[in-house]
């Protein structure tokens, strides 16, 4: 009887130590809600690093398509937050930094050093940004983990805080694939977290359709990528017949509501300014849609618009001279005519058979003011 009680004891011990083994493995942390609430009121409150773009101790992704400016706009970002100065976009737009000067080390994959000069000109750099290099073409080998590792182990070398990567698709491993990206985009969300980095990950986008709205899902590469983020920025092309025009669009945020979303886009021009630094300038904030109004045209305008600029250039002869006079842009106008002979062939037949006189008829119906174009009033003579 007394060794089944012990047998008994030893049994119930053992349960409990394994039940309490179970506890502390959890990967679950719970408290009593208004216990949280309680303990993140005595927690510091996030610093601004890049006004409300980038915060200190988080993982931002910045993407855009080829040629629209991202690396610039990141050498910006560098030189602002090395400097301990608030980025200035110029026109009244700046980005207020909090934190006060941040070693960054910028791991650059993209830019020969002649191009990179280039970009910079004459102005002088803070003494707190560090340039990393690999040899041109070359990736980093090894797992994820790896490629990590040797990233970190760089930024303790220069003991820098701010880690920024050009691009995460030139490091290698094909880092933008499912499994790849969850490991290392984990390990960096760490390193924010837990050992008071600032990350910011530059990625391309695939063969998207510049005419629409950027999202976190036109980032290439995996989902994952966007998910494990804490704040994400995106460029695209503002359209205009001026060259070197974008807007920049914050997508993500998790500190507040986000400010420059679709209805409040920063619209830049990538300049060369007096000492020949290149850089984004802004010109103005907008709408997406407004940004995009002119490349969305074929696909977003209605039947009337297109019936309006094909009226149009068929009455002034060419898009030139029908642009004047609409105060629509002629690549806007040739964009609809195009959608109208392709998508509505009949009325494009009609309209092309018209003489002057009838022409003028249709103008008077289809002249109506649209406020997505700016379109103008217009009289119309008899000729």
């Amino acid at each position: 009887m007394e060794n089944q009680k012990k047998e008994s004891n030893t049994s119930t011990a053992k349960d409990s130590i394994q039940d309490a083994i179970k506890v502390r493995k959890s990967v679950f942390i719970s408290k009593n809600a208004n216990q949280l609430i309680e303990d993140a009121k005595k927690e510091p409150m996030p610093k601004k690093l890049v006004g409300d773009l980038i915060y200190e101790n988080e993982q931002t992704i910045l993407f855009a398509s080829t040629n629209l400016g991202k690396s610039i706009f990141a050498t910006q970002i560098a030189i602002a937050v090395a400097s301990g100065e608030s980025l200035d976009l110029g026109n009244g737009l700046i980005l207020i930094n909090e934190v006060g000067i941040v070693p960054v080390l910028f791991f650059d994959f993209e830019l020969s050093d002649r191009q990179f000069l280039k970009r910079i000109g004459d102005l002088k750099l803070p003494e707190k940004l560090f340039i990393s290099k690999v040899e041109r073409g070359s990736v980093l080998e090894g797992k994820p983990k790896i490629i990590f590792n040797q990233l970190k182990e760089e930024a303790e070398i220069v003991e820098a805080k701010f880690i920024i990567v050009d691009n995460i698709s030139k490091i290698g491993n094909k880092l933008e694939e499912a499994d790849n990206a969850i490991e290392f985009m984990s390990a960096l969300w760490d390193l924010a977290r837990f050992e008071g980095y600032t990350i910011l990950i530059i990625s391309h986008t695939p063969k998207i359709n510049r005419k629409e709205p950027i999202t976190s899902d036109s980032i290439s590469g995996s989902s994952k990528i966007g998910a494990l983020a804490d704040s994400i920025i995106g460029i695209n092309e503002f359209v205009s017949d001026k060259e070197g025009q974008v807007y920049i669009k914050q997508i993500k945020t998790r500190n507040d509501v986000i400010k420059y979303g679709k209805s409040n886009v920063i619209c830049t021009n990538i300049v060369q300014d007096p000492i020949g630094f290149v850089k984004h300038e802004m010109f103005g904030l907008s709408t997406e849609n407004k940004a995009l109004a002119e490349n969305r045209g074929a696909q977003t305008e209605s039947l009337s618009d297109k019936m309006f600029a094909f009226i149009s250039y068929r009455y002034f002869g060419t898009y030139n001279k029908a642009s004047i006079e609409t105060g629509i842009s002629s690549s806007t106008l040739n964009q609809r005519v195009k959608s109208l002979k392709t998508m509505h062939h009949e009325d494009y037949k009609r309209i092309a058979k018209l003489s002057k006189k009838e022409l003028v008829e249709e103008l008077k119906i289809y002249n109506t003011e649209d406020k997505d174009y700016d379109q103008v009033d217009i009289e119309f003579n008899e000729p």
